[in-house]
């Protein structure tokens, strides 16, 4: 793939993770002259189908007390907030 189109995925991809949706401005507003409105435009319709980058796994919390040691209600509380943030994750993923 073309350095221009890679850079521009390589932007989209973070403006969409700053809750932003890529735009032909945004894109050259972020990259400025050093990238050709061809190569953007090819970029903005490539980065859809373009690899996501991996979120770090460190946050989702795994230390937990001993099942033994809690009550149901405790380990389903402890669940439900587990479920939550690997929800969480997804989305900021997808």
């Amino acid at each position: 793939m073309h350095p221009e189109i890679s850079l521009v995925i390589e932007c989209c991809l973070d403006l969409y993770e700053q809750g932003k949706k890529p735009s032909v401005a945004l894109v050259k507003a972020r990259l400025g002259k050093q990238v050709s409105l061809p190569a953007i435009v090819t970029g903005l319709k490539k980065w859809p189908n373009a690899p996501k980058k991996e979120a770090p796994l460190s946050n989702i919390a795994v230390d937990c007390p001993p099942t033994e040691t809690l009550s149901t209600e405790e380990r389903i509380a402890n669940l439900e907030t587990k479920v939550l943030q690997l929800e969480t994750l997804i989305q900021k993923l997808l």
